[in-house]
């Protein structure tokens, strides 16, 4: 009867030890999203090449029904992702807008940007000087609606190529494909708003992997599972456990 203490001692540990190991079997860790806000954003129009409208409160894609139909492309800057890990692993990423107004009903692409990167204000960006974008990859989707409302894109393969390979220049391109008719146009509201609520975000889930607190091939002697935080758990070798359950065996 004296040894039954041990014995649900060394029991318990073996299960926790079956847990844990179940836990790290892929070195578990769990994505968390986080919101990101422009660092710019504006329109811009093929009918005035050198218009800046950093300062509008809207972002407008498609084409106008005055003067003839003016193609308009908006762009919008995600700087602050660069706060991301570099060994980061992208679940998922989604551009929210808020259309404000819509007509017509037509087809928009999201593209990275590249090449110089541009500012908002008097000497930011227009139709003449605005950067250019990569063929791929393409996200789309149709973005009118008949009332006011949020609109989500799915930019996951875009952000991955952001932190995989290193992307100095974080922005995308919002343009109507190919076929856009006069007067196909919807607007979201832009960074200027004063409700955030209404304005462009990035959300973004992510988690960086977690390497092994020990090593295989460490002696377990010193091993003290006191000196474990609990955010630590996860990440610890379940052969740890295993080895520490043996070696109270072997002591009693």
């Amino acid at each position: 009867m004296t040894n039954l203490p041990k014995f649900r001692l060394i029991l318990l540990l073996t299960i926790f030890s079956s847990i844990i190991c179940f836990c790290s079997i892929t070195n578990v860790a769990f994505a968390e999203s986080e919101y990101f806000y422009p660092s710019g954003d504006a329109s811009v129009w093929e009918v005035a090449p050198d218009l800046n409208t950093g300062s509008s409160y809207f972002l407008s894609v498609g084409r106008d029904t005055a003067l003839g139909g003016p193609i308009i492309w908006s762009y919008i800057g995600f700087n602050d992702t660069q706060l991301i890990p570099s060994n980061a692993i992208i679940e998922s990423a989604e551009l929210r807008l808020y259309r404000y107004s819509s007509s017509g009903s037509f087809t928009m692409g999201v593209k990275l940007v590249h090449g110089s990167w541009w500012e908002e204000g008097t000497f930011g960006i227009t139709w003449n000087n605005k950067p250019s974008a990569y063929s791929s990859p393409i996200s789309t989707i149709n973005p009118t609606g008949s009332s006011a409302g949020y609109v989500t894109v799915n930019v996951t393969d875009h952000v991955k190529k952001w932190v995989e390979e290193k992307y100095p220049i974080r922005g995308f391109n919002l343009y109507g494909s190919y076929g856009v008719e006069e007067g196909e146009l919807v607007s979201f509201y832009s960074s200027e708003n004063a409700s955030i609520s209404y304005q462009p975000r990035l959300k973004v889930a992510y988690y960086v992997p977690k390497p092994d607190l020990y090593d295989r091939g460490e002696a377990y002697r010193d091993f003290n599972p006191n000196m474990i935080k609990p955010s630590d758990i996860l990440s610890i070798n379940c052969d740890i456990y295993k080895s520490y359950c043996q070696m109270l065996c072997m002591e009693h």
